[in-house]
């Protein structure tokens, strides 16, 4: 089981701290019965457009490993998928509406 520390969001701190994810990770790809697995990091944040702002969780991804472990590349309605571009953002259609 990964090692973890729990702290609050509110004072800004980190929850959750996977200490040995790589050693993990080459578990996770080394089992035969696995497709593939993608590790997520998130973040509490705030999105603002100039119509409004919302609050939203901000996960981090690796588009590489997230193409093999889910279906976030083939649900784009609009747009490319990340592809390595660390500017870029996926929004939810809900979210898109909100901010115009």
């Amino acid at each position: 089981m990964p090692k973890s520390i729990t702290r609050n969001f509110e004072t800004n701190k980190t929850k959750f701290i996977i200490e040995n994810f790589k050693d993990i990770e080459k578990e996770l790809k080394e089992d035969k019965n696995l497709k593939g697995a993608s590790f997520r990091a998130m973040s509490p944040a705030l999105i603002a457009s100039p119509e409004g702002s919302n609050q939203i969780i901000l996960y981090g991804i690796n588009p590489e490993t997230e193409k093999i472990s889910s279906r976030l590349s083939r649900q784009i309605i609009r747009g490319d998928f990340l592809d390595n571009d660390e500017k870029s953002i996926i929004i939810g259609t809900r979210l898109a509406k909100k901010l115009n």
